[in-house]
């Protein structure tokens, strides 16, 4: 449907979120082969854990063309009543505005129609106005898994004046386009790009130069003229490593009470999904990331800046 191809675009490529016993289908990860996945330190969410708290309450923004491409969280208000959460660049139609419905997937496969409750003051054509990047959607169906706010701080009520941020063990989960990377795939992404590098352009990189996107030890995949024209030309091989949207995706790090994360990992996809605590408890959405291959800042993992929004007076 037209109207979503706006909101498609800016999901999936916006961001740039303990050990489980994984289900036989699932694909490897940092989960099931620790020595193999050393960067992407991403599992994907088991069968299993579908079924249980807080994995049951996450959702996927979903279109019947373009499949999943958000991902949102069933969220109990004080009288018991479920709402969705997810970020507002989610949510936008062909004029840049906030959809009056929406369509979510739950992991029972059940498929629900949402209704617009409130939203935040994030321009979606502008990018403006990050700390508005928010949206409540009412749910009228009661049988549905839901999570609770967490307790802990957020940046809404952070003081400016301490020396201190508090730091909480979280969870972010999402369906993050990129598919889990192992050390050998993420290594020759970055052979691949310095053989482009060498014989389309003649340039003889050493692989750290930020001017070619390099950065902190991998290749940031947005912004980059040279790093841009490697993807369109290796269209095939990217779409390879970028469409794995529909399988949601664990990530274990840490939020803190300034709106920032730190290894958090996650991709295009994990826009709107949660931050959970180390109680399963929600303590904000995911909204930004960045978007790089490799290194410390793979899928995210090092970004110091504000990318999760509070839910505490939401």
């Amino acid at each position: 449907m037209y109207k979503h191809l706006t909101t498609v675009f800016l999901c999936r490529f916006m961001l740039a979120g303990v050990i489980f016993m994984p289900s036989v289908s699932m694909s490897a990860d940092h989960c099931t082969n620790p020595k193999e996945y050393t960067v992407d330190k991403r599992c994907y969410v088991t069968d299993e854990q579908k079924k249980e708290k807080p994995y049951n309450a996450v959702v996927a923004l979903y279109d019947d063309e373009w499949g999943e491409y958000c991902t949102g969280t069933i969220v109990k208000d004080p009288n018991g009543k479920p709402y969705l959460y997810t970020a507002k660049h989610c949510t936008g139609d062909e004029n840049y505005m906030a959809s009056s419905e929406l369509t979510i997937k739950l992991q029972d496969g059940r498929k629900l129609s949402v209704t617009k409750l409130a939203v935040g003051d994030y321009n979606i054509e502008h990018d403006e106005n990050m700390l508005g990047d928010w949206a409540i959607y009412s749910i009228v169906n009661s049988d549905v898994p839901m999570v609770e706010k967490s307790t802990k701080r957020g940046i809404d009520d952070y003081d400016i004046t301490k020396r201190e941020i508090d730091v909480y063990d979280a969870r972010v989960v999402g369906y993050g386009s990129l598919k889990i990377m192992s050390d050998a795939e993420i290594a020759e992404f970055k052979s691949r790009y310095l053989t482009y590098l060498k014989d389309e352009k003649n340039i003889d990189a050493k692989g750290d130069e930020n001017v070619y996107g390099f950065y902190r030890g991998g290749v940031n995949t947005y912004g980059n003229a040279y790093v841009t024209n490697f993807l369109d030309k290796e269209y095939d091989y990217w779409s390879s490593l970028t469409d794995d949207t529909s399988k949601l995706k664990l990530s274990h790090c840490k939020y803190g009470a300034t709106g920032l994360k730190v290894e958090c990992q996650g991709w295009g996809g994990n826009s709107g999904g949660p931050i959970f605590d180390g109680r399963g408890n929600i303590m904000a959405i995911l909204t930004r990331s960045t978007r790089a291959i490799g290194g410390s800042i793979h899928a995210g993992s090092d970004s110091w800046f504000i990318s999760g929004i509070s839910l505490l007076e939401k």
